[in-house]
């Protein structure tokens, strides 16, 4: 999984850890605005919905998604949107040498998913199968999209 994605915020590089205290991830809304959102979910932590009174739901634990799932419908109760998290590099942890970069090019996004009940949303990274070239280190990889690329 993406453990750590860096993203420049008025020419300052910022380093967000999925397991920091409160992580929020930038994302591109369509008119080309950026919201933060915080990364995934950390706890187990029921959420109430405000459109159902007295149903209480949980956001998954972590914060990924594969795309597998997403497509599958398994996502469906959190009325997922596909958004494009602005980052310049992700890391991925190595048992040996910790958390390894990849930078990303210009015009390049991370795949979020947008995942809400009521009022509270969350933005997971959606995954797929590492790159072959990864694919003895990882097994995993953030799905990467350009601005011209389909979400999902």
């Amino acid at each position: 999984m993406c453990d750590v994605i860096e993203y420049v915020r008025d020419g300052e590089r910022m380093l967000v850890y999925f397991d920091m205290h409160h992580p929020e991830l930038p994302v591109r809304r369509r008119c080309g605005a950026i919201d933060f959102v915080t990364w995934g979910a950390r706890g187990d932590r029921y959420l109430s919905d405000d459109n159902t009174p007295g149903y209480l739901l949980k956001f998954p634990l972590g914060g990924r998604a594969t795309r597998e799932s997403v497509l599958s419908g398994a996502w469906e109760k959190f009325e997922p949107r596909p958004v494009r998290i602005v980052a310049s590099r992700f890391a991925l942890a190595h048992p040996q040498l910790g958390p390894v970069f990849f930078a990303l090019a210009r015009g390049e996004y991370i795949q979020g998913l947008l995942a809400q009940t009521g009022a509270q949303r969350r933005v997971y990274i959606v995954t797929v199968d590492a790159p072959a070239e990864h694919s003895e280190q990882w097994s995993e990889w953030p799905r990467i999209i350009t601005s011209r690329q389909r979400a999902l």
